[in-house]
């Protein structure tokens, strides 16, 4: 099982995405973007946004609805 990815961290503050570092730590998704601090989303707040696209994953955050990453993964056996 893959426990790290990489993405695209849209803090909903601006419209500008930032490529980002996905970490599965304990029962969070620790978001890091390229020049901020790690943002971390509890794994229960966490819900599929409706654009998926293949080998993208958009998600949101309950607690926070502005947000949104894109999660880049692929398939593996």
């Amino acid at each position: 099982m893959q426990d790290s990815a990489d993405g695209t961290y849209f803090d909903g503050v601006t419209a500008e995405g930032h490529e980002a570092y996905l970490l599965m730590a304990g029962d969070y998704l620790m978001i890091t973007p390229e020049g901020f601090g790690a943002v971390f989303w509890p794994l229960n707040d966490i819900a599929m946004a409706h654009d998926l696209r293949r080998g993208h994953l958009p998600l949101q955050n309950a607690n926070d609805p502005d947000a949104r990453l894109i999660a880049e993964y692929t398939k593996t056996a």
